[in-house]
């Protein structure tokens, strides 16, 4: 139902593993696996809200106020930069922590928005991301 009404598959898929990421990042007892858990949820919820009406819109609203700036639109790539390294600098402990689940989720995003050979490279990226998302929790609900 919720797929008819916002026109994509992937809304669904945002919302279900938004709503496994929440459910595991409870779990206290195993917390070392359970991060990699929510980080892997995180990277499909992103990767899924991207490919929706949500991700084009932050997408063209970043590249509009990137040339409100006078700047070009892939300058939108300089901030995905920082998002990626900042998510490599947290996972290089071990574990991610608060700002590699942020970047999962806003990554996928920045990277469509970029544009060019990079926004070409981060569309293909989170289009097997999202629909390797969908085959796990379709298997998940047995469909």
């Amino acid at each position: 139902m919720l797929a008819f009404l916002f026109g994509s598959s992937m809304f669904v898929i945002a919302l279900s593993a938004l709503a496994l990421m929440a459910a595991i990042k409870r779990h206290k007892k195993y917390k070392r696996f359970t991060a990699w858990g929510t980080f892997a949820f995180a990277l499909i919820a992103g990767s899924a809200i991207s490919l929706t009406f949500l991700g084009e819109w932050a997408g063209g609203l970043l590249a509009g106020l990137a040339g409100l700036l006078g700047a070009p639109a892939a300058a939108v790539g300089v901030i995905a930069l920082f998002f990626l390294v900042g998510a490599a600098a947290d996972l290089a402990d071990g574990k991610p922590d608060g700002f590699a689940r942020t970047s999962a989720l806003v990554l996928p995003t920045l990277l469509t928005a970029t544009g060019g050979a990079l926004g070409l490279y981060g569309t293909q990226a989170t289009t097997t991301v999202s629909q390797a998302g969908a085959a796990l929790l379709g298997n998940l609900i047995g469909i």
